[in-house]
């Protein structure tokens, strides 16, 4: 933290004189400058909390010397409180407030009440104090004692489903026991369970993944016996009832209940605000299914891998370009987390950290895989493998223009509204929020832009992004604009989906005769017509497989390809029809035609009029059951094939 000094910059030596008195009785130092110069070279050579400026100097105006330190110290960094005796009009006080971004503006003659005022610890808190209420802090601030641990969580109000990450991974690595609350904007609530950091009972209103339907999905119950026992008469569980008539093993109810939870929590980490309470319950273990560290660290690697969107990420990330790393207390080379997908994306990452740079300089080793450092940095900041220091460094002009340059491709083919929440905005803002969101934004952009009818490439770009992002400004200022704006936003929206999925199911005909030249030529239309179109990525899988070549060494490659690809496939997707239709052709092709059997006879319990998955089965080697070893099989193996479905 820097010293506990304030500049006073004025020219009335009675005046100064009797401000550095109130000051020393606050606990702080004071220098005493009654010439800008002075104060400049002052502030070169020192760090300072605050700074006190009169707005009437000798030879230079207050508020163009207040301008040149905001060329150099950001608001967050060094506050400002102009003082003037001539100066009292509102609206002029206002208006020089706002130019250089001010505290607050003191009229003279002044109350010592006035000044404390400024230097309680919440006024003239660091720019590390403030920013530590994000909860990209949280890994740090959650890693103290239970007591103060739980006054935190208990603090939080609203959380975005890309920081869920985040506070799970508090709640799992310091053995927490209690329930987090998650209420959206549509009124559904969420809740999710822990005992002694396991994750123990996902409750949420979605009702795709309900137990019934998960267990069908994989197998374990065919549709035709679930439904006998949903319409007999019962207060217990399905699960419990099921067990009890024999139709399902407990290993099948936990299994199931496990993948419930997950993707459950998966449904969670999207692009949506949350109302979140903490509920410090002590729960008690009930012997249930249950997410447990280990389990839930690869979940944590697939959600930031796959989930987190990297725009979102990149520009909360960007927030802290100007601080330095260090490896936090859990950081451990040799712990098998190191080994998740997202680490290994940039191997590198860990040497890099070591030299202990800013987060600004170790970016710049991967600028043209930025996403995937921030992934792999994301995770390590969840696990407290990596923290940011305290020490923040003041944003030069070209840091702040390599700002620019970094947000332009986010928002380049962005609407007012995905523009406004880059630069840190939310749809549910006042109009004084969206104020603030503003205002810190201009904070951080380059100041000299020069002529713009001479202009260089890279003031041009400053021009368009200031003009993009105060649009979206202006439109957020009136909310009933973003609401008619939105609407218009997605009725093209749904119709380029619309068109899309039709695109899609022309291309499912082709797949099906085998046509996949033409099939991908649909697809590719589909992709570009509507980019999120669900199933997207499994039907350019399906013409993979279908058109592998037979050379076993080309056809190993290709199917690691597959693999990858399908790694980035949801569980929700993959659990559905198409995707256990897929799942089963690239079973096929490893000649694994138990798997493939497994997984066409799911596709068709999900979708019985799935006549492809029902022709593949068809195709299959008649006996390809694999016997089990009763004596020296796995248990849950041999558990389950007393009570699973043929």
């Amino acid at each position: 933290m820097g010293a506990k000094k304030i500049l006073i910059l004025e020219d009335d030596s009675t005046l100064a004189n009797a401000l550095a008195g109130t000051v020393k009785k606050a606990g702080y130092e004071s220098v005493i400058c009654s010439h800008p110069d002075e104060a400049l070279n002052e502030l070169d050579k020192n760090s300072f909390k605050l700074v006190f400026i009169d707005c009437l100097l000798p030879q230079t105006p207050g508020v163009d010397v207040a301008k040149s330190i905001r060329k150099n110290f950001d608001s967050e960094i060094l506050p400002i409180v102009m003082m003037s005796g001539i100066f009292t009009d509102k609206q002029m006080m206002k208006d020089i407030t706002n130019e250089i971004s001010a505290l607050d503006f003191l009229k003279k003659p002044f109350e010592v009440t006035e000044v404390l005022k400024f230097l309680e610890k919440e006024s003239v808190a660091s720019h590390d104090e403030r920013l530590a209420k994000s909860l990209f802090s949280l890994p740090d601030r959650l890693g103290a004692m239970p007591a103060k641990r739980n006054e935190i969580l208990r603090a939080l109000s609203k959380i975005h489903g890309f920081e869920l990450p985040i506070l799970l991974t508090s709640m799992v690595a310091n053995s927490c026991s209690g329930v987090i609350q998650l209420s959206d904007e549509k009124g559904e609530v969420n809740r999710i369970s822990f005992y002694k950091g396991n994750i123990v009972g996902v409750d949420s209103a979605d009702k795709q993944s309900t137990l019934g339907k998960l267990l069908i999905a994989n197998g374990w119950v065919l549709p035709s016996d679930l439904e006998i026992e949903l319409n007999r008469p019962s207060e217990k569980k399905i699960g419990q009832r099921l067990v009890e008539e024999n139709l399902i093993s407990p290993h099948a109810v936990f299994d199931v209940m496990e993948k419930q939870m997950a993707l459950r929590l998966e449904k969670m980490i999207k692009d949506k605000n949350y109302q979140i309470k903490y509920e410090e319950t002590i729960l008690e273990s009930n012997d249930s299914a249950s997410i447990d560290a280990t389990e839930y660290y690869l979940l944590l690697d697939h959600w930031i891998a796959n989930l987190v969107a990297s725009e979102w990420l990149n520009h909360q990330i960007n927030l802290w370009s100007g601080y330095s790393v260090e490896f936090g207390p859990n950081h451990d080379p040799y712990r098998h987390e190191y080994e998740a997908s997202t680490i290994r994306a940039v191997e590198s990452i860990i040497g890099s950290i070591e030299c202990r740079k800013e987060l600004s300089i170790l970016q710049k080793f991967y600028y043209d895989r930025i996403s995937e450092f921030n992934k792999a940095f994301y995770y390590m900041l969840c696990l407290r493998f990596v923290l940011f220091t305290e020490k923040a460094n003041i944003m030069s002009e070209q840091e702040k223009l390599a700002r620019v340059q970094k947000l332009w491709p986010q928002i380049k083919d962005a609407n007012l509204i995905e523009t406004f929440l880059q630069i840190g905005g939310r749809r549910d803002m006042t109009p004084e929020e969206v104020q603030v969101v503003y205002q810190d934004f201009m904070k951080k952009f380059p100041t000299s832009l020069g002529d713009p009818n001479n202009a260089s490439p890279q003031e041009a770009l400053c021009r368009t992004v200031k003009e993009r992002v105060t649009s979206a400004y202006q439109l957020f200022l009136e909310p009933s604009k973003v609401l008619t704006y939105e609407r218009e936003q997605e009725t093209g929206h749904a119709s380029k989906r619309s068109q899309a999925l039709i695109k899609m199911e022309e291309a499912k005909k082709f797949l099906s005769l085998g046509q996949y030249s033409t099939a991908t030529i649909i697809i590719n239309k589909a992709i570009d017509l509507y980019p999120g179109i669900d199933s997207g990525i499994l039907y350019r899988v399906w013409v993979k497989v279908g058109s592998l070549p037979q050379n076993k060494n080309v056809e190993k490659d290709l199917l690691l390809d597959v693999d990858q690809m399908l790694a980035k496939v949801s569980s929700e997707e993959m659990n559905s029809a198409i995707g256990c239709l897929v799942q089963g052709l690239v079973a096929k092709r490893k000649r694994d035609f138990v798997g493939a059997r497994a997984f066409f006879e799911r596709a068709l319990a999900t979708d019985k009029s799935l006549i492809e998955a029902r022709r593949e089965l068809n195709k299959l080697p008649a006996d390809v059951k694999k016997p089990i070893d009763l004596l020296h099989g796995d248990l849950s193996v041999v558990l389950g094939s007393f009570f699973k479905k043929s």
